[in-house]
């Protein structure tokens, strides 16, 4: 049996914070610029409503969003790492992966992160509730059906027990299949 965890993501920095409230700050100074100005209405408009979006997503995607990620067992007892968000009360399910298709676990620092570039065909997934962090942990699945890399944050202990949890599903599996 493996030891189950859930660990619940926190924001390491205010980056999403600053821009949110950037965009909000910019959008009420276009209103009012537009109010003065006569002319170019349109374009005040367009500009307001991009710096409302860019809020809205930035907000939902940083602020709201509360991640949870959940090493457990599958009903026939193999280990699954699963990643959960819950926005208000919506819980929605991210991602389920099976862990003997991780083939590696590791921490990038935030040069890595930003040089990273995945493999071609191989799908990139973030499920992180900071907006540029300074370190995530990487993790590498090769299944039957999806190649994907998967970046999260969570702390040191979880990824050690990500990393010792995919060693042993792995060797249960390649011991099944023989």
């Amino acid at each position: 049996m493996i030891p189950e965890m859930s660990v619940h993501a926190r924001p390491t920095n205010t980056k999403a914070r600053t821009v949110v409230c950037a965009c909000f700050i910019s959008a009420l100074l276009l209103l009012i610029l537009s109010a003065i100005v006569d002319k170019y209405t349109g374009l005040f408009g367009m500009a307001i409503l991009i710096m409302l979006t860019a809020a809205i997503f930035f907000y939902t995607k940083y602020m709201a969003a509360k991640y949870i990620y959940d090493l457990t067992t599958a009903d026939d007892h193999s280990p699954i790492l699963i990643a959960r968000s819950i926005v208000g009360k919506r819980q929605s399910t991210l991602m389920r992966i099976d862990m003997y298709t991780v083939t590696s676990v590791e921490r990038l620092g935030r040069e890595e992160l930003r040089t990273y570039r995945a493999e071609p065909g191989v799908l990139k997934y973030t499920y992180s509730p900071t907006f540029l962090p300074d370190s995530m942990i990487l993790i590498k699945t090769r299944g039957r059906y999806e190649k994907a890399d998967i970046f999260i944050e969570a702390p040191e202990e979880f990824e050690t027990l990500i990393r010792e949890t995919s060693e042993y599903a792995r060797s249960i599996y390649t011991e099944d299949e023989e």
